[in-house]
Formats: structure tokens, C-alpha cells, sequence
């Protein structure tokens, strides 16, 4: 599935297309996020993977982020940049 989703969002990102309802909203037990950009087209649209109380604006995440202008996928870990981030422990 996860192949099928990046093949379909690398696609996706070189529209001006700003939809994410088609997407799966988890996987592998990680609630998903898409995003292309807010009112408009972003550079470096992503992916990102969220597990515990992790959100976008606050936490540490693996994100896919796709850097349009090279057409390269890179896989790193996201901060939160609004708040601290939220580290799950065991």
C-alpha cells in the first residue's frame, strides 16, 4: 500500500492539485498526513507518520518530504516548530 500511496502523491505533487481526501488516513498503526500546500502549491509537499499524542505542529515524526524542483523523496524526522516537541516513551 505504502508504494501504491507515494507513487500516487509524487504524481499528485506535479499538479497544482491541493486535495488530501483520497488518502488513507493511517498506516501501520500510524495516523497519516498528507499535505501540498495551504491556498497554495507548496515546493516540498509531504508525508508525514504519526504515533501517541504526535500532531504536525507539535511532536517528532518520520515525514516523506518531496522536493519538487529535483524531483527527490527524502526521509527525515519532523519537529514540530509551534510547541515542544512530544516524545513517546515506552
Amino acid at each position: 500500500m505504502i508504494e501504491e500511496t507515494i507513487n500516487k502523491f509524487i504524481e499528485q505533487a506535479k499538479t497544482s492539485d491541493l486535495k488530501t481526501r483520497d488518502y488513507k488516513d493511517s498506516y501501520n498503526g500510524c495516523v497519516m498526513k498528507v499535505s501540498f500546500g495551504k491556498g497554495q502549491v507548496s515546493n516540498v509537499p509531504w508525508i508525514a507518520f504519526l504515533l501517541g499524542r504526535n500532531e504536525i505542529r507539535c511532536g517528532i515524526y518520520p515525514v516523506l518530504l518531496y522536493y519538487k524542483k529535483i524531483q527527490t523523496i527524502v526521509i527525515a524526522f519532523g519537529i514540530g516548530s509551534s510547541f515542544e516537541p512530544i516524545v513517546t516513551g515506552k
